[in-house]
C-alpha cells in the first residue's frame, strides 16, 4: 500500500487527537484540618494526638465535600469513618503540615490534596458511599 504524505499526516493527526481525548485528568480536592492536644510530659505522644485529630478533620472535610455537608451525620459514614481514614494514602496526592504552640496547646494544621476519583472509589468500595 502506498502511503501518501496526506494520508500519513491524517493518520498522525488522528492519533494525536485520540490521545488528547483519551487523557484523563485527575480532579483534585484540597482540604485542611487542624488538630490540638494539651501539652503534657510526653511531647511525641502530644504531637501524634494533634496530628491524628487534624487528619480526622481532613478526612471529615473531604467526606463533606464529596458526599454533602450533612454526610458525617449519616450512620453508614460514622460506622466506616475509621476505614476511610485508614485508606488515606490510597487517595492522597500531597500532604503538608505545620505545627505551633498556642498556650498549653500543641496545634497541627494539615493541608491535603486528594484524588477525587480515588477517594470516591475508596469510600464506595467500603460500602459507605451514599451518592458518589
Amino acid at each position: 500500500m502506498k502511503l501518501t504524505f496526506k494520508r500519513m499526516f491524517l493518520s498522525i493527526t488522528a492519533f494525536f487527537c485520540m490521545s488528547i481525548f483519551m487523557t484523563v485528568y485527575a480532579v483534585e480536592i484540597e482540604v485542611q484540618g487542624e488538630g490540638r492536644a494539651k501539652i503534657s510530659g510526653n511531647l511525641m505522644e502530644v504531637q501524634q494526638m494533634a496530628k491524628k485529630d487534624a487528619m480526622r478533620q481532613v478526612v471529615s472535610m473531604a467526606v463533606r465535600k464529596v458526599i454533602g455537608s450533612d454526610a458525617m451525620n449519616n450512620p453508614k459514614i460514622q460506622e466506616g469513618f475509621e476505614d476511610i481514614i485508614s485508606q488515606f494514602n490510597v487517595y492522597k496526592i500531597k500532604l503538608s503540615e505545620t505545627s505551633r504552640k498556642e498556650g498549653d496547646q500543641y496545634v497541627v494544621t494539615v493541608v491535603a490534596t486528594l484524588d477525587d476519583a480515588k477517594f470516591r472509589q475508596a469510600i464506595s468500595d467500603m460500602g459507605v458511599a451514599i451518592n458518589t
